[in-house]
């Protein structure tokens, strides 16, 4: 037969345990976005709107390792954006574009194709940015201009971290790209003012 003291400690010694492991928490998972947004400049933007398939419309950091299983998409456990990668883009894109002075009448859609940091082998990556991006002009019988752009930036380290001051760097490139081809197309879209 136990004795009474003894039974009384069961239920204090779970309650102990229980404390102990309440306090072991997963790490916390680090948020990234694509960087300070950049100062506006004066003028109007295309009106934007910016898409993405369904995977990528989480906050999950999406890497591949080529060399090992190049047709599996993984996910970063630790590591996240701050928002799903569309609106991040949007407001990216939004500021560099602000300067162009366009119609109100005309809309700028950008879908985002991909967003992956790729691994050619353990210790080296790169961060590949793709979108389509759709001016649909102010005049009624010009047809909408449309650009393809596919680029890959270097991942400084191999990692999470790496991967995102890639997607940095590739965000600028892409807005530096879409800038120069907006002032191209405005004029014959009707969309420059």
């Amino acid at each position: 037969m136990r004795h009474p003291a003894s039974l009384a400690a069961v239920p204090i010694l779970a309650m102990l345990l229980a404390g102990c492991a309440g306090g072991l928490r997963p790490a916390a998972q680090a948020e990234y976005d694509f960087g300070p947004l950049p100062s506006a400049a004066s003028g109007t933007a295309p009106r934007l709107g910016v898409s993405a398939p369904s995977w990528l419309t989480s906050t999950a950091m999406h890497y591949r390792l080529f060399y090992a299983e190049p047709t599996q998409r993984r996910q970063y456990a630790e590591s996240r954006w701050a928002a799903p990668p569309s609106e991040l883009l949007a407001h990216q894109l939004g500021r560099r574009l602000a300067g162009a002075d366009f119609s109100p009448r005309c809309r700028l859609t950008v879908e985002l194709i991909e967003l992956e940091q790729v691994f050619e082998r353990a210790d080296a990556s790169h961060l590949r940015l793709a979108v389509r991006a759709t001016l649909a002009p102010a005049v009624a019988n010009a047809q909408p201009a449309q650009i393809d752009i596919d680029l890959a930036e270097v991942a400084p380290t191999s990692d999470a971290r790496g991967g995102v001051v890639a997607a940095g760097h590739a965000v600028e490139r892409l807005g530096e790209r879409l800038a120069a081809w907006l002032k191209e197309t405005a004029l014959a879209s009707g969309c420059k003012r």
